[in-house]
């Protein structure tokens, strides 16, 4: 039933934003000519979805439009979002299934900002479904460690899909590191722990690699526009106060804030050696540190905060465990 409401809300919005095109250009150039460039014969880097960029271009070359396939996309990876959502849900409350587990999904299928942008033509459903996969695999490998070789895979992924992805990964292997330390006095992290580091190594390095090949800079050209070179006097004292003031209008209008205590009680309370402490402290770690990044660049000046959706998985879920709990 939550996909079945997300599609109809998706669909209220049904748009295409005009950043997509960027995104679309490239995969057009890349289709036609194998050239991920704006301006054929002119390479530069002016997209921050790699993955996103190249699996449309990919549908292109079988004829499917830009503006169908990103739509596809986007309501069916927010749909395996939902899939995620009511199934770590059943993990975390002992695998016994309960119409509990479909509160967190609903929560997000009645979201404007979560339905909203499983539209719009950009990246932003992919990231999250990668980043829900991968906190769910997360979450698993504290009992099964075999599972951090699917954390390495789906942390890859999302590197691809979006620079963040990198930032996520980093948070979780800190998490680890942390909770291993804390509650099973290990220092050195796991053979498991290593395997998921080098699949990402694996991945992420050579793709850098030939990005700083291909395009002649090791970061994409939006950070060299946005983010470096000199800058006016006050410009990151503005920065900042935009990004708060974005993260504050996210935490009001999305009703975090109001969730607030109940994330709380759904990710802090509970048995040492449950699966809902790892997930609850590793998840609160990543809204935390993610609105913190995301007050440092700004936010950003789309409406709904697209840019922070992967903590509305965060709040949703952690946010119905609390409920739970109290009830």
């Amino acid at each position: 039933m939550p996909a079945l409401v997300l599609v109809w809300h998706a669909l209220r919005y049904g748009f295409v934003t005009d950043d997509a095109y960027i995104s679309f250009v490239y995969a057009r150039n890349f289709a036609e000519s194998g050239e991920l460039a704006f301006n054929l014969g002119d390479p530069v880097e002016g997209y921050s979805n790699f993955l996103w960029t190249v699996t449309i271009g990919a549908l292109m070359v079988v004829g499917i439009e830009p503006e169908i396939s990103s739509q596809v996309l986007g309501i069916g990876f927010a749909i395996g979002t939902l899939i995620v959502a009511a199934r770590l849900s059943r993990f975390v409350s002992g695998g016994w299934p309960s119409w509990w587990d479909a509160l967190p999904p609903s929560l997000l299928a009645l979201s404007a900002g979560f339905a909203c942008w499983s539209s719009g033509g950009l990246e932003t459903q992919m990231f999250t479904f990668w980043v829900a996969a991968m906190l769910y695999s997360y979450v698993r490998a504290d009992a099964e460690p075999r599972w951090m070789r699917k954390v390495g895979v789906l942390a890859a992924l999302a590197a691809l899909t979006r620079p963040e992805g990198l930032l996520i990964t980093a948070v979780l292997g800190a998490h680890r590191l942390i909770h291993s330390a804390a509650r099973d006095r290990r220092w050195l992290p796991r053979k498991e722990d290593w395997i998921a580091a080098a699949i990402v190594l694996a991945v992420v390095v050579p793709y850098v690699v030939w990005r700083w090949w291909y395009y002649g800079y090791p970061l994409p050209n939006t950070y060299y526009v946005k983010a470096a070179g000199d800058a006016p006097q006050g410009y990151d004292q503005a920065l900042w106060k935009a990004g708060w003031y974005y993260v504050w209008r996210w935490s009001w209008q999305s009703g975090a804030l109001f969730a607030a205590p109940l994330v709380l009680v759904g990710g802090l309370i509970a048995q040492p050696r449950s699966a809902r402490l790892v997930l609850g402290t590793c998840g609160i770690a990543v809204g935390a540190v993610y609105l913190v990044y995301a007050a440092s660049v700004g936010g950003d000046f789309m409406g709904l905060y697209r840019f922070v959706m992967p903590v509305f998985f965060v709040v949703a879920l952690i946010a119905s465990l609390g409920l739970r709990a109290i009830a």
